[in-house]
């Protein structure tokens, strides 16, 4: 077994840091995804909830974070009621 204490790794960066921003899955990518047997459903999951993030219009702001998954001002806005956060167009 390796074990290395805390800050004797370099820091995680990326390679192309612009890049990340604009980094987004087609509608087939997504599919595929999702679908492969290969992936485990927990992950593929989270590939799913992404895309969604990418494209809900509202995300809801609190004190746990950013959750951008709402279709409707309604519904963002009454989840940031329960959360003492704000709906914010995405």
């Amino acid at each position: 077994m390796c074990a290395f204490k805390r800050g004797e790794l370099p820091a995680k960066t990326d390679k192309d840091p612009p890049w990340r921003s604009a980094a987004v899955f087609t509608r087939e990518e997504v599919e595929r995804l999702i679908s492969d047997e290969r992936i485990p459903e927990h992950a593929a999951g989270c590939v799913w909830m992404e895309k969604v993030a990418n494209t809900a219009p509202f995300c809801m702001v609190s004190a746990a974070g950013k959750q951008c998954f709402y279709y409707s001002r309604a519904e963002c806005e009454q989840a940031a009621a329960m959360s003492d956060g704000a709906c914010v167009a995405n």
